[in-house]
C-alpha cells in the first residue's frame, strides 16, 4: 500500500511539474463547497484556454518549487482545498472566464453573507397563511393585499459579514432567492513576470472602459486647449490656427489669397455706395 502510494503522488508530482512548466500563467484556486458537476462543467468549458488540476497540497506545493514558478512566494495561498489553474492567456482574463462561470443556490444557516441581502418589494404570489409569518419573522415589512403577500419596501435582511439564521434561510428560500454564489475562486495568480492578487484581477470590464474613454477624452481636451500637438489632435489644431489667422489677417486688413476677394468684394460694395451718393447730389 505505501509503495502504491509513494508511487502515486511521484506520478501527481510529475504531471503538475509538467502541466506548470508548459504554460505561461498559473492561477491558485479555492475550490471548497464546488459540486462534482459544477467542476466537471468547468473543465470541459475552459478547456481550450486552460486547465485545472486537483490535488494534495503538498503534491502541489513540491510541484511549485521544483517549477520555473519557483522563486515566486505562493506558499501562503497553498492552503485548504485548492486547484492549479494552468493557462496561456493572460491573467486577467483567466479570471474573467473564471468568475464568469458560477452558479447561484441558497443560503445555508450559518453562512456568512458576502454582500448585502435584499428582498425587493413587490407582490409574492404567496397565498396568505403560515407564509405570512415566516416572512415576518425573517423581519421583512409584509402585508396582506388581495389574495397574496406583498413585501412593501426593499428590505436588507442579511448585511454583508453576518451569519444566516434559520428564519433568514426560510424566508428566501420561500421567496425563491438564491444569494449564495459559487465559483471556483481564484486567490492569486502569476506570469513568470508578477504576482496578481484576486483584488488586482477583480476588474469591472466595462467601467474599466468607461473609464478610459473619459481620461482619454479629457486628456485630448487638455492638449487641444494647451495646443500640445498629438497625432491625435494635430488635425484640428491646424484648423484651429488656420481659422485664427484668416481672423487675424481680415481684422488688419492684411492682404492675402484668402482674404483678398472678401476685401474686394468690400470695397467695391463701398464705391456702389459712394457713386449712390454722388448721383444723389
Amino acid at each position: 500500500m505505501t509503495r502504491h502510494t509513494r508511487k502515486w503522488k511521484e506520478a501527481q508530482l510529475e504531471g503538475l511539474k509538467k502541466l506548470i512548466n508548459s504554460h505561461k500563467v498559473i492561477a491558485i484556486a479555492m475550490a471548497e463547497n464546488m459540486p462534482a458537476r459544477m467542476l466537471h462543467e468547468l473543465r470541459a468549458k475552459l478547456a481550450d484556454k486552460a486547465q485545472i488540476r486537483f490535488s494534495k497540497v503538498r503534491v502541489i506545493k513540491k510541484a511549485l518549487s521544483e517549477s520555473k514558478f519557483s522563486g515566486f512566494p505562493l506558499d501562503d495561498h497553498l492552503k485548504g482545498q485548492i486547484a492549479i489553474i494552468a493557462s496561456n492567456i493572460d491573467p486577467f482574463e483567466l479570471y474573467s472566464l473564471v468568475k464568469k462561470n458560477k452558479i447561484r443556490t441558497y443560503l445555508k444557516v450559518g453562512e456568512i453573507a458576502d454582500n448585502d441581502i435584499v428582498v425587493p418589494s413587490g407582490d409574492t404570489n404567496l397565498p396568505p397563511g403560515p407564509d405570512l409569518s415566516m416572512l415576518k419573522a425573517a423581519n421583512l415589512p409584509v402585508a396582506m393585499q388581495g389574495s397574496s403577500i406583498k413585501i412593501l419596501k426593499d428590505t436588507v435582511v442579511l448585511k454583508r459579514g453576518q451569519e444566516a439564521t434559520q428564519e433568514v434561510v426560510n424566508a428566501l428560500m420561500k421567496l425563491d432567492i438564491k444569494p449564495h454564489e459559487i465559483m471556483l475562486r481564484i486567490s492569486i495568480a502569476c506570469d513568470g513576470k508578477t504576482i496578481y492578487t484576486a483584488e488586482a484581477l477583480d476588474i469591472d470590464l466595462e467601467k474599466f472602459l468607461q473609464d478610459l474613454q473619459t481620461c482619454y477624452s479629457n486628456a485630448f481636451a487638455l492638449a487641444y486647449s494647451i495646443c500640445y500637438v498629438t497625432p491625435q489632435n494635430i488635425g484640428l489644431l491646424i484648423q484651429k490656427a488656420y481659422r485664427e489667422a484668416l481672423s487675424v489677417a481680415r481684422e488688419g486688413k492684411i492682404i492675402t489669397k484668402e482674404t483678398l476677394p472678401e476685401m474686394l468684394a468690400k470695397a467695391h460694395i463701398g464705391a456702389q455706395k459712394v457713386k449712390a451718393l454722388a448721383k444723389l447730389d
